[in-house]
């Protein structure tokens, strides 16, 4: 077999032509790897995409079904606050459900249901939301509450990927922001468990001491609050999933709220409705993101 053997160099003319196709092959490959790299860089990117889209969904679907107990938790807080502040006779409490067992009151918070006395307790913005409620009525009863199940494995597996690095910016802050409010609804929600744990002794009568009944009175008025992070948390999980297009499955929605409805919740249960303050300021932290060049790379 033949093998060319290299011409000898005799002109600096000659010299430069053949630099010149070397340089050329060099940056041709270049090229085409990086090009390679980019396309595949980017289909990584869409894959990780879809999947936070997925998971920060079903997040939206659990926070929505959190919030939907707004008005609900925060009827028998009140309710139970009024009680114990006015008496130390609690009259105990009886579940709504025959299966449910001891260990479902960690799970449960106190209602008293309506009477023709009922005062009503105000829900902060809707009128047509006002719920009936006799707190000197009949005996209170155990109402359980699902347990949150926040998903975040997506997003903290993307952490270790280079796909991460390469999708737009301003998409990747705003995903890590929901998945920060995702994070804390949980930790609200786990709060609230405990919280329910501490209150389940008053599933009996009982006689309450002065001393009792201001305890029960703070747990009572941390479960309201911590009620009152869960929706605040809620309506910011669903103002920035929607200034980047991501809105909660309606049929999962509506499977949520009918699995409540079966757990005997009554009027009190409303559909989560993004409240104006939250989508104000998710459009503020976009603006604001904007104009201080954070959207480009």
């Amino acid at each position: 077999m033949d093998i060319p053997k290299p011409k000898p160099v005799r002109s600096l003319r000659e010299f430069l032509s053949a630099i010149a196709v070397v340089v050329c092959g060099i940056l041709i490959a270049i090229a085409l790897e990086q090009g390679v790299e980019a396309l595949h860089a980017g289909h990584e990117t869409e894959t990780l995409d879809r999947a936070l889209r997925i998971e920060v969904k079903h997040d939206l679907g659990e926070a929505f079904q959190e919030a939907a107990n707004f008005y609900c938790v925060r009827a028998q807080t009140h309710a139970a606050i009024e009680m114990l502040n006015r008496s130390g006779d609690w009259p105990g409490a009886q579940p709504t459900r025959p299966d449910l067992t001891a260990a479902d009151y960690g799970r449960t918070v106190f209602m008293s249901p309506a009477a023709p006395d009922a005062a009503d307790v105000p829900d902060g913005d809707s009128p047509a939301a006002r719920i009936a409620f006799a707190p000197g009525g009949a005996a209170p009863r155990l109402i359980p509450l699902p347990r949150s199940a926040i998903a975040e494995s997506n997003w903290q597996a993307a952490a270790s990927t280079p796909a991460l690095l390469h999708m737009d910016r301003r998409r990747r802050d705003f995903y890590a922001q929901i998945y920060w409010d995702a994070h804390h609804l949980e930790e609200a929600v786990d709060d609230s468990v405990l919280v329910r744990f501490d209150l389940a002794s008053l599933a009996y009568p009982q006689k309450l001491t002065p001393e009792e009944r201001r305890r029960y009175v703070e747990r009572f008025a941390h479960l309201d609050d911590d009620n009152r992070e869960v929706f605040a948390l809620a309506g910011l999980m669903s103002a920035m999933a929607g200034r980047i297009g991501i809105a909660p499955d309606p049929n999962d929605i509506e499977e949520r709220l009918k699995s409540l409805r079966g757990m005997g919740f009554g009027g009190c249960l409303k559909p989560f409705v993004t409240p104006q303050k939250s989508l104000d300021w998710a459009k503020k932290f976009d603006a604001d993101y904007t104009r201080f060049g954070r959207g480009a790379d």
